[in-house]
């Protein structure tokens, strides 16, 4: 008698193998039957899919995981399609922008951006096509439903047909409009006290040209002779230079802080600047001197000369200040194993407390132990600004009643 064959529907379930596992397999019946309907046999195909559903269970994970991201994230998702008009938008534009997703749908790129901005924006987009970018990131300022304009950081992803034009462009927004105005109310307060600090030094600078000179008449004449009125004119005339050498680095930093400086490098013969500056500062160095130690004969480095006299002459001075009645400091010039030139100022002074080290460089700071002398707390700033400009590295090291280094490392030309 013929059997008839009825097929089940394809089928998946977890089934016990050998080994006590259990795998997921791909289960196809066929079904026999004889003339009276009675079942005769069954057919049972298995295919090991096991690999395939455990990969397609964790790709599912990973795409609702992705999903819940853009969803609970700050930053927006919007997508463009070949036309620059919006095809997709995460949820989460609506708390940025005021639009509902559905409101902005099939809107063009442009639509949000100021009327000021678009000419800039779009070439930009024609350079990163043109180029055929695979990623670009541009900062611009988005009109929201209220009608404000927000500033967003904007990270962008180009895919490419084969014609190598844009068939879809996801874009990724971040806010960043409180950040912004913040930083932009900041530059302009900065921007007010520099001028405010500015005008002010120079009104002081006149009145103090005025006294240091009549200082230096009174001390020309015979009253001066006294031993009380030489120590008063003498206590006069440090704080009159004190007062000088704040201004000028009031005006300096002042000048930095306004209109920015900038280095012009040239290859500059460090051994011969050094002994050049030796040689300027040891008139006014009283008994003291200061030592040049190095087995180099000539040495070059690259950097703005003028910005490297100042420097260098701050840390010198500072060396001979701080050390009084000690040792006369050493500047000592080499060039390390790995081609780098080098130069340490080191004093045999009174150190630097160590936890003074790390606030050294900022504006306006001097450390515990030097407040009974002459400073005005800007000097290793400017060095800092100065050593930064030149692609200076500079290290401190110091230890107390025992003295202070300062290594210069210069970049190789």
């Amino acid at each position: 008698m013929q059997a008839i064959k009825r097929k089940k529907p394809l089928n998946t379930a977890r089934l016990l193998n050998k080994d006590g596992i259990y795998r997921w397999y791909e289960v196809f019946l066929h079904f026999f039957y004889n003339e009276t309907r009675q079942l005769e046999r069954v057919f049972n195909y298995c295919k090991d899919i096991h690999e395939a559903k455990i990969a397609n269970e964790a790709l599912a994970a990973q795409k609702e995981e992705y999903a819940n991201l853009i969803e609970y994230s700050a930053d927006i998702v919007v997508i463009y399609d070949e036309y620059f008009r919006i095809s997709w938008v995460s949820n989460n534009i609506e708390h940025r922008f005021g639009y509902k997703p559905g409101e902005i749908f099939g809107q063009p790129y442009s639509a949000f951006i100021p009327p000021q901005q678009e000419q800039e924006i779009t070439l930009l987009f024609q350079q990163w096509i043109n180029n055929q970018v695979d990623t670009a990131e541009y900062t611009a300022q988005f009109i929201v439903k209220s009608g404000e304009m927000r500033w967003f950081n904007i990270f962008l992803r180009f895919f490419y047909n084969e014609h190598g034009k844009p068939k879809k462009i996801i874009n990724y927004c971040k806010d960043i409009h409180e950040q912004r105005t913040a930083q932009q109310e900041r530059e302009a307060l900065n921007q007010l006290k520099s001028e405010f600090v500015s005008m002010a030094s120079h009104q002081f600078r006149t009145p103090m040209a005025v006294f240091a000179a009549n200082l230096e008449i009174l001390q020309g004449m015979e009253q001066a002779e006294d031993p009380l009125v030489r120590r008063i004119l003498d206590r006069m005339s440090i704080e009159s230079d004190r007062m000088i050498k704040l201004v000028d680095d009031v005006l300096l930093v002042s000048k930095m802080d306004t209109k920015g400086e900038t280095a012009n490098p040239e290859v500059v013969d460090l051994i011969e600047l050094v002994e050049n500056l030796i040689q300027q500062l040891l008139p006014g160095l009283g008994d003291r001197s200061i030592e040049l130690d190095t087995a180099l004969e000539h040495v070059t480095v690259k950097a703005d000369r003028t910005l490297l006299e100042h420097i260098l002459k701050n840390l010198l001075e500072n060396a001979v200040k701080y050390s009084p009645g000690k040792a006369d400091p050493v500047i000592t010039i080499w060039k390390a194993p790995s081609g780098e030139v080098q130069a340490a100022v080191t004093d045999f002074g009174m150190g630097i407390p160590e936890n003074n080290i790390e606030g050294l460089f900022q504006q306006f700071y001097r450390g515990d132990n030097v407040k009974n002398i002459v400073g005005t707390g800007l000097g290793l700033y400017v060095v800092k600004r100065f050593a930064d400009l030149n692609h200076i590295e500079v290290e401190v090291r110091s230890k107390l009643k025992q003295g202070t280094t300062f290594t210069l490392t210069f970049q190789e030309k």
